[in-house]
């Protein structure tokens, strides 16, 4: 169903038509030259019905293109247009007009009507009887679920899909596919994760759909790192870098530039994360884009530039909360307690880490803590209050990823000797218990205590003995 129905066959047509095409393809600008040439062609004849549906359609076709490139207020201008003037019968090209409404509401931050659009859309494409559509305007209202921090209901919206599919392997079942690999990643189930992606990935290629064949290789490019396959994850991000360029739209141009920034960063190549923080804040301006200035901050923190980590914080958190972009507000909560780490202030980084923690719980968000790596290790017993089971969830999956103990992941890991005078602390034993147990002297058994409460972030042997239980001493 590319070919949208015409009530008669004339040029105007086969140039929106061939504009539909090119849109599809990716290829925006001669998408437009097309809608330029059907409107000229379509002004200069009389006045009728077909010409007024004919110019409908070409406003929505551009209004789609606006999407895309993120001018959300043209779009919505252009589809809101040409649905006052289609007939409420024609569900296709409505379809198409509450998708592209969809898509820019959910890059203006608008998600509760980017949903409501995107579902509307699924609806009168099944009226049309176009599965393809219905089918694929779930799978974006899934995606908008899980920036809403929503997974179990983006699972419900992939599955719908699945049930719509009533069994046949059609290509936008490909993106439904991808998202709950997607899903899977997010719980950190990485042993379901590679099947779906590979089945979503595909069932896109087969259907030609570029955008979905995109966001399952993104998934996939992390699985890799993941799993330890830093090749195969950069030669996966690469074609995504290599599809995304081919578009000529400059805000995916600096999607596709963070994201292999922050692929850099998370496999230890910090001087070229660097590079590109450079090359970035020299063109941020005035709009930065959400996953850039989140991979900005990680590379700050890194590299030690913490003076404009709150203020760059500060503005995502606000804007998430304002957007209902709940995700968003996790991983900004996650950087600012790492930030305030930094900064020593351990209460403050306990807090936005207990923040965190409280949203993620209930849709058992866990891979977005254990990217952070070991770096939240010392928080995570501080902050377990917020949500016990979570926090043991992520200390057991750091551990069983680093092959260690989570005793082994504090900042200074302790020695062999100290490792028995913690034990000997958790069993009650006083200094000169502990000297004699180890024959040594009462000096030194205070000397290796002194240590492993420095080491432990606690200042009595009571902490020290409550945070080894924590970590499963």
């Amino acid at each position: 169903e590319v070919l949208p129905p015409q009530s008669f066959q004339s040029r105007p047509a086969l140039s929106l038509n061939a504009s539909r095409i090119l849109y599809l393809l990716g290829r925006f600008d001669l998408a437009e030259k097309q809608i330029d040439q059907t409107e000229q062609t379509l002004h200069a004849l009389p006045s009728s019905p077909e010409k007024e549906q004919m110019l409908a359609l070409a406003s929505l076709y551009r209004g789609a293109i606006a999407s895309v490139r993120g001018d959300s207020q043209q779009a919505i201008e252009k589809i809101t247009f040409a649905q006052e003037r289609l007939p409420q019968e024609h569900y296709l090209p409505h379809a198409r007009g509450f998708f592209s409404l969809g898509l820019a509401y959910e890059l203006s931050g608008q998600t509760e009507l980017a949903v409501q659009n995107y579902l509307r859309s699924s609806e009168e494409a099944q009226s049309a009887g176009v599965l393809f559509l219905a089918i694929h305007a779930l799978g974006a209202a899934a995606q908008v679920h899980i920036s809403q921090g929503q997974l179990n209901r983006a699972e419900q919206a992939c599955q719908q899909a699945i049930q719509i599919a009533d069994g046949k392997r059609l290509p936008p079942l490909g993106l439904a596919e991808s998202i709950l690999g997607s899903i899977a990643l997010e719980r950190n189930d990485l042993a379901t994760v590679e099947e779906f992606l590979q089945n979503g990935i595909a069932l896109s290629r087969r259907g030609g759909l570029i955008d979905d064949v995109i966001l399952g290789l993104s998934y996939l490019s992390r699985l890799h790192a993941y799993q330890g396959l830093v090749s195969n994850a950069f030669e996966t991000a690469q074609e995504v870098n290599t599809i995304i360029q081919g578009f000529g739209v400059e805000r995916m141009n600096m999607l596709a530039a963070a994201y292999i920034a922050n692929l850099q960063l998370y496999t230890g190549q910090e001087g070229a994360a660097t590079q590109w923080a450079a090359e970035y804040q020299a063109v941020r301006g005035d709009q930065p884009h959400e996953f850039a200035d989140l991979t900005l901050v990680r590379v700050l923190l890194k590299t030690g530039g913490r003076e404009n980590v709150p203020s760059i914080l500060d503005a995502l958190l606000k804007r998430g909360q304002a957007q209902g972009r709940v995700r968003t507000c996790m991983e900004v909560m996650i950087l600012m307690a790492l930030f305030h780490r930094a900064e020593k202030d351990i209460p403050a980084a306990a807090d936005w880490l207990s923040q965190a923690l409280g949203l993620a719980a209930p849709e058992g968000f866990i891979r977005i803590f254990l990217d952070e790596g070991e770096a939240l290790l010392d928080l995570l017993p501080k902050a377990r209050q917020a949500a016990p089971e979570l926090v043991d969830a992520i200390l057991g999956s750091l551990q069983a990823e680093s092959g260690k103990s989570p005793l082994d992941l504090l900042p200074e890991p302790l020695s062999e000797q100290e490792l028995r005078v913690l034990g000997l602390i958790v069993a009650g034993k006083t200094n000169r218990e502990i000297a004699d147990e180890l024959v040594i002297s009462v000096g030194t058994a205070k000397w290796h205590v002194h240590n492993i409460l420095q080491k432990m972030g606690v200042s009595n042997r009571s902490q020290a003995t409550a945070r080894a239980r924590e970590l499963g001493f």
